[in-house]
C-alpha cells in the first residue's frame, strides 16, 4: 500500500494516457466510443476535471473533495453508490494536463462477514462484466472459500502496512491490497486498460476499517498478468485488420507509422531516432513517430538510464524484450518506460539483508522481530529520512509476485501474535541462548 504522494514515482501508467487512449471528450460527456471506459461504471480515463465531474453527477455521484491538497494530481473524492453498495471515487490527474489518469473505486466494509461478502459481489460482478479470471491454483481455491462465505485470512492491524486516507476520513489508496486474497485483473475490450481487484485493511483514522478497491489504468494491462476475455481477442484481430492498408497511388509498398512513446529514465535506440528521457517529470512523455515500408524491420534496443531501472517495453498489447526488431504491418505502437531505482547504501543494507533472510528462514517470527527493530533504529537515526530508508530496503528487498509463497508462509508464521515494538518483542519472540 503506497502513500498517494509517492504514486506519480511508482505508477508510470500515466504516462501513456492521450497518447495510447485517443481523448476526444465533449464539454459535458464523454466520448465512450473512443476511450476505454472502466467495466463499472463506463466512465473512460483522460477526461478533464469538468468533465468527470459532469460524468459522475449525472449518475448521482456527490464530489466531496475537488482536489486533494498536497496529493500528486491533486485527486477529486466522489461519494455514491453502484448496485446499492456504498461506494467512494478517488479520480486521479495527471501534474501537468489535468486529465484523469487512474479511477479508484474503493468500496467500505464494517466487519470481516462484510469484507467478504463485499469482495464477493465485485467479484462476481467484474467476472459478469468481463469474464472469469485467470489465477493459481492456490488462489483459485481461495477464491472459491470466499464466494462461499466461508471463512478467509484476515490480518489484523499491527501485522500490516498501512497508511492514512488521502484525505481526512476518506478512502486509502493501494494498489496491491494488504490481505492474502487473490488479486485478479481484467483488460478492457481494447486492450489499453486493466482493472484490478484487491482488498485491504485500513488505518485507524479512515472512516471504515476495511475496504476493497477496484483500480482501473494503463498499468495493469501491461503488468499484473491481466486477464484476456474474449471480447478484448476479438477486438484485437479486428484491429490489426484495420491497421492494414493497400498502396495509396504512387506507392509501390504501403508505408506504415510506427509511434513510439516514451517515459522518463529511458536511454536507445529506435531506428535511426535516439531515445534519451532522463530528464522528463515523472509524468511526462516524450512521442515520436517512424514512417516505414509495410513488411521492413526497424530495430531497437533500450535500457533503464541512470537512477531508473525495470526497464518495460510492449509492442501493442505484447510485452517484447528491451532489444529486438519490429515488422512493420500496419500503425503499431512501441510503448517504453523505466521505473525508478530503489537505492541501497550504508545506512539499511542491513535492513534489506534481513528482509531476505525472512524469506527463507526456518524462524520468520525472530527474524521478523529484528527487521522490527533495525526499523525502529533507523528511524531515530535519521529523523527526516528514516521511514524512506525503510521503504526503500523492503521494496528492494521483496517481490510480491516472486516472493508470493514466501510471504504466505510467514503470514501464517506470524498471524495470532501481538507486536509491541522492539524491546517487548524481542524478550517475548527472540530465541533464547
Amino acid at each position: 500500500m503506497l502513500p498517494i504522494k509517492e504514486l506519480s514515482t511508482r505508477l508510470w501508467q500515466a504516462l501513456f494516457v492521450g497518447a495510447v487512449i485517443p481523448v476526444t471528450l465533449g464539454a459535458q460527456t464523454p466520448d465512450t466510443t473512443s476511450t476505454s471506459p472502466d467495466p463499472l461504471l463506463g466512465l473512460p480515463l483522460g477526461g478533464s476535471r469538468s468533465v468527470v465531474n459532469a460524468y459522475l453527477s449525472s449518475r448521482g455521484w456527490t464530489r466531496t473533495v475537488d482536489s486533494v491538497s498536497g496529493a500528486v494530481g491533486k485527486p477529486a473524492l466522489f461519494s455514491g453508490a453502484i448496485d446499492g453498495h456504498p461506494a467512494e471515487i478517488v479520480a486521479m490527474f495527471g501534474m501537468d494536463h489535468d486529465r484523469m489518469v487512474n479511477l479508484v473505486i474503493n468500496l467500505p466494509a464494517s466487519s470481516p462477514k462484510e469484507f467478504v461478502a463485499t469482495y464477493a459481489w465485485v467479484y462476481r460482478r467484474l467476472e459478469a462484466l468481463r469474464c472469469r479470471a485467470s489465477l493459481q491454483a492456490d488462489y483459485r481455491v481461495q477464491l472459491d472459500s470466499i464466494l462461499a462465505g466461508k471463512p478467509v485470512g484476515i490480518p489484523n492491524r499491527s501485522e500490516v502496512l498501512l497508511y492514512k486516507p488521502v484525505a481526512d476520513g476518506h478512502s486509502t489508496i493501494d494498489t496491491e491490497g494488504n490481505t492474502d486474497w487473490p488479486m485478479p485483473s481484467w483488460l478492457t475490450s481494447d486492450g489499453a486498460l486493466g482493472t484490478r481487484l484487491s482488498a485491504s485493511v485500513l488505518d485507524a483514522q479512515s472512516r471504515w476499517p476495511y475496504e476493497v478497491t477496484v483500480w482501473t489504468a494503463t498499468l495493469f494491462a501491461v503488468a499484473g498478468d491481466p486477464t484476456i476475455c474474449p471480447d478484448t481477442r476479438a477486438a484485437e484481430k479486428q484491429r490489426s485488420a484495420q491497421a492494414m492498408r493497400p498502396a495509396a497511388a504512387g506507392e509501390n509498398v504501403p508505408l506504415d507509422t510506427l509511434t513510439v512513446v516514451a517515459g522518463p529514465g529511458i536511454r536507445g535506440q529506435v531506428g535511426t531516432e535516439t531515445i534519451r528521457t532522463r530528464e522528463l517529470a515523472d509524468d511526462d512523455m516524450r512521442t515520436l513517430t517512424i514512417v516505414s515500408a509495410r513488411g521492413s524491420k526497424v530495430a531497437y534496443a533500450v535500457a533503464a538510464d541512470t537512477g531508473y531501472e525495470s526497464p518495460v517495453v510492449v509492442l501493442e498489447d505484447d510485452s517484447v524484450s528491451t532489444k529486438g526488431t519490429v515488422t512493420i504491418a500496419g500503425n503499431q505502437t512501441l510503448v517504453v518506460a523505466a521505473e525508478r531505482a530503489i537505492l541501497l547504501g550504508s545506512a539499511n543494507r542491513k535492513l534489506y539483508d534481513l528482509f531476505r533472510q525472512e524469506l527463507t528462514s526456518p524462524d520468520p517470527l525472530s527474524v521478523f522481530v529484528e527487521i522490527e527493530c533495525e526499523s525502529e533504529r533507523l528511524r531515530r537515526a535519521f529523523p527526516d529520512s528514516g521511514e524512506k530508508l525503510v521503504d526503500a530496503a523492503e521494496q528492494k528487498a521483496v517481490d510480491p509476485s516472486r516472493d508470493a509463497k514466501a510471504l504466505r508462509r510467514i503470514d501464517g508464521k506470524l498471524g495470532g501474535h501481538g507486536f509491541g515494538g522492539c524491546v517487548v518483542d524481542r524478550r517475548m519472540y527472540s530465541k533464547k541462548p
